[in-house]
């Protein structure tokens, strides 16, 4: 992938996605609950399937970890601020973060 496809995808994962996930995951399937839920779970479980592409087994193991913290986290964000601003801007830095990395891994 390059050139205008390459800032597409970009804009796309950074600015868009983020919505879409917090507007389902926190939104939709959402939990007043403080403890973890099986949305949290499946939340991470979603991502593995893209992480077992590029990482060991090792690595997709510790994200699998930090997203179940993270979505258990964006919950409770959501929860104690009544809404979802926080989590989606929060998850747009984090998806612009990753495709920084991304990006300098490639060059």
């Amino acid at each position: 992938m390059s050139g205008f496809s390459w800032l597409v995808f970009v804009f796309y994962h950074s600015l868009v996605n983020p919505w879409f996930e917090e507007a389902y995951w926190r939104g939709f399937l959402g939990s007043k609950k403080k403890s973890i839920v099986l949305n949290d779970i499946v939340f991470a479980a979603y991502h593995m399937l893209v992480l077992f592409l590029f990482l060991e087994w090792y690595w997709v193991l510790l994200a699998f970890v930090i997203l179940i913290t993270t979505a258990w986290l964006w919950r409770q964000l959501a929860r104690k601020y009544n809404g979802l601003l926080i989590p989606m801007l929060s998850h747009m830095a984090g998806d612009a973060s990753i495709m920084i990395i991304v990006y300098l891994l490639a060059v």
